[in-house]
């Protein structure tokens, strides 16, 4: 796939610019358009054209998490308690695992399934170089390439591949901002993953959370002990597309067996074993 460079310049250029005129239209008029339903990526709360984020303290398991819902979308399998309609194409990038621990996560999750749609990943090993970081005109452009068929783009992590952004300064997350909304506006969906703060709530500033639609908070269930390996409760911090029983908090763990086969449940397994460092 050959990218224009100098067109794709002018793209970004243009999404900062702000219309001489603005288009206004009736209710009637929007009611009676022919507009595409909402299509969901996982049912009910990731939808294309979605801006989500899962965030947790380090080790809980947020990359495997991530990774699982990766392939699951690749697969278009159901994935825990979300349903999928379909197959997507998948961008993983990941800014802090080496290679041969991706690898051996794949083999893992992956086992027997079968992926239907393109997984691509983009880690730092694989580049021989830190990754550009993807705040700036040019780590955003050097991912287009790596766009073809891609429905979901998922960035581990958001300060690992953002080095140059201040997270507590509002100001450092507006080139960030706009270029993930031109990617929905494109028809993509995006999900980030983050650290949690020592107050339970995502680090940094806030202002990141506005363009959010859903918000992800891994926590420990009572009582957790290290040796219970990924187990936590997911639990919603913000949902747009969904409410109610929809986004209710349910504990999930990683299920391992003898053949070192992993599949995540929502209930405890005597075959599951301790997996040291989830992140």
């Amino acid at each position: 796939m050959n990218i224009n460079f100098h067109l794709l310049n002018k793209f970004f250029q243009a999404s900062d610019n702000i219309s001489d005129e603005l288009v206004a239209i009736s209710a009637d008029d929007l009611l009676s358009k022919k507009l595409r339903p909402r299509e969901f990526i996982l049912h009910p709360w990731l939808t294309i054209q979605n801006i989500a984020l899962i965030h947790g303290q380090r080790g809980i398991g947020k990359s495997y998490l991530a990774l699982s819902i990766a392939v699951a979308v690749a697969c278009g399998q159901k994935f825990l308690n979300w349903e999928m309609l379909k197959p997507r194409g998948v961008l993983y990038v990941d800014g802090v695992m080496p290679d041969n621990v991706i690898q051996s996560r794949l083999h893992g999750i992956l086992n027997e399934k079968e992926l239907r749609a393109p997984l691509r990943i983009i880690s730092r090993n694989i580049q021989g170089a830190t990754i550009p970081d993807i705040s700036t005109a040019r780590g955003q452009k050097l991912l287009e390439p790596h766009l073809e068929d891609i429905s979901l783009i998922i960035f581990d992590s958001l300060l690992t591949l953002c080095p140059a952004v201040n997270e507590y300064d509002q100001e450092s997350w507006k080139p960030l901002e706009r270029w993930l909304l031109s990617l929905k506006h494109r028809g993509f969906s995006i999900l980030f993953l983050h650290q949690t703060s020592s107050h339970g709530r995502m680090r940094g500033s806030s202002r990141l959370e506005d363009i959010m639609d859903s918000i992800i908070n891994l926590k420990r269930p009572y009582k957790y002990k290290s040796c219970d390996g990924a187990h936590f409760l997911i639990t919603f911090d913000k949902s747009v597309h969904c409410y109610g029983d929809d986004i209710k908090s349910f504990p999930v763990m990683l299920n391992t067996d003898y053949k070192g086969r992993q599949e995540w449940g929502t209930k405890d397994s005597k075959k599951r074993k301790s997996l040291d460092s989830m992140d």
